[in-house]
């Protein structure tokens, strides 16, 4: 909650506490006037006009009292007017009950529409979290599927067309590295920078370590889509099994820590 709203809150409760019940349900009136969905206003708003219907209707009993005990030491005009008294007292305890009730209902409602939106923002926070979770975990089980794939591909001779590392000396110090090479299947020609499914960027520094233009190389292709295509078929790096395994964990997380899981489990709750 924001510094103001909680500063209103604790004035209607030390006004409360001090006795001064009109002014702490002002306070809250004029709160929730502002802001017809705090339901911590209403709900406090509520207790302190519960506070002073019991101080009413502690008037009435005393008014009570006295008809009913002191009659005899009372003149006439005083028991009438303490009668009326007692009816003005009736009419405003009825008008009491009937605030209570109407800030009883907007407690209600704006406790609602939180619920709402609190299940809104979860859910929401969850599918971004889970958003790079899937991405993570898709992306590294396409790359492990396809070097499992890759053991039936065949064998074609190929010849390194680029083999470049580049340094780039700022602030990050990046390398970036440049890798290509060419293959001929059924006489079309087919490039490609993929040197191993080690990587989800297809471990072209290893290509570059390893091999330099115009070497030739043995390519292995998909039959069924010839412009896949790999040097080695033999290296699955562990980072993809770590990298699908991180992504499962981004999923879970995302469930746990955005308030998700705790909703489930209150939803189970209710329908048991």
């Amino acid at each position: 909650m924001p510094f103001a709203e909680d500063n209103v809150y604790s004035k209607a409760a030390k006004l409360s506490r001090d006795g001064d019940l009109k002014a702490a349900i002002k306070l809250l009136e004029d709160c929730v006037k502002t802001n017809a969905d705090d339901h911590q206003a209403w709900d406090l708003l509520v207790t302190i006009q519960k506070l002073e219907k019991s101080n009413v209707e502690f008037d009435i009993e005393d008014i009570d009292r006295k008809l009913d005990f002191d009659t005899a030491s009372l003149s006439e005009s005083k028991i009438e007017d303490l009668r009326r008294k007692k009816l003005d007292i009736e009419e405003q305890l009825q008008a009491m009950n009937a605030r209570i009730a109407e800030s009883g209902n907007r407690t209600n409602k704006a406790l609602a529409i939180n619920i709402t939106r609190v299940k809104r923002n979860a859910i929401i926070q969850f599918l971004l979290i889970a958003a790079i979770g899937l991405l993570l975990a898709t992306s590294s089980l396409i790359q492990l599927k396809a070097s499992f794939s890759s053991y039936g591909w065949l064998p074609v001779e190929g010849r390194v067309e680029k083999s470049q590392m580049v340094n780039f000396h700022d602030e990050k110090n990046r390398t970036t590295y440049h890798f290509r090479y060419s293959y001929m299947v059924d006489g079309k020609k087919f490039e490609s920078d993929r040197y191993s499914f080690a990587y989800a960027s297809g471990d072209r520094s290893s290509g570059v370590a390893k091999q330099k233009k115009g070497d030739a190389v043995t390519v292995y292709y998909d039959p069924d889509d010839p412009a896949s295509a790999v040097i080695d078929i033999t290296k699955s790096s562990l980072w993809l099994y770590v990298s699908f395994a991180a992504g499962l964990l981004f999923i879970y997380v995302g469930y746990t820590i955005s308030g998700l899981q705790d909703i489930v489990n209150e939803k189970r709750k209710q329908d048991h």
